[in-house]
């Protein structure tokens, strides 16, 4: 059996982008066959969805906020870099353009990362709560221990 999965995604102007997701080759008849997906297809599954989403948004982000916001002209670009977001489900990669600043913005730097607004910190907020949580668990983890010993 064969499984293919696709996402489709859909911008506010109604573009709409069908993706390739993951495809499966399940085999029915194979001892060792698990109904549904296992552990690593399903994380495999959720890691390349994640990745597809985030791109889609940093790119419909960029293209919502190239326009001065003074003038309304499209800003140029300087180059374009690439920025990693931590995830749940791991590392995306994005690109990131730099744009120079129009002359009509009061703004005193040149160029500036148009995602910087959007992704500040470069991580997912469940990802810094999963590792607040655990980092206060081996606090407390090691507290208790340490104060068991004396």
């Amino acid at each position: 059996m064969k499984c293919k999965i696709q996402v489709t995604l859909e911008d506010e102007q109604g573009q709409i982008q069908v993706e390739d997701v993951i495809r499966l080759d399940k085999n029915i008849s194979d001892q060792d066959y698990c109904a549904g997906l296992s552990l690593q297809e399903s994380k495999q599954l959720l890691k390349i969805l994640q990745g597809k989403i985030v791109l889609f948004e940093a790119q419909a982000y960029a293209n919502t906020h190239r326009d001065c916001p003074c003038c309304h002209t499209k800003r140029r670009i300087k180059d374009c870099r690439y920025i990693q977001y931590k995830t749940l489900f791991g590392t995306v990669v994005t690109p990131s353009l730099r744009l120079y600043n129009c002359k009509c913005s009061d703004n005193r730097e040149k160029t500036f990362n148009i995602l910087r607004g959007w992704l500040p910190q470069h991580i997912s907020p469940e990802l810094q709560y999963i590792e607040t949580k655990w980092a206060s668990y081996m606090a407390y983890e090691k507290t208790a221990n340490n104060k068991n010993q004396n």
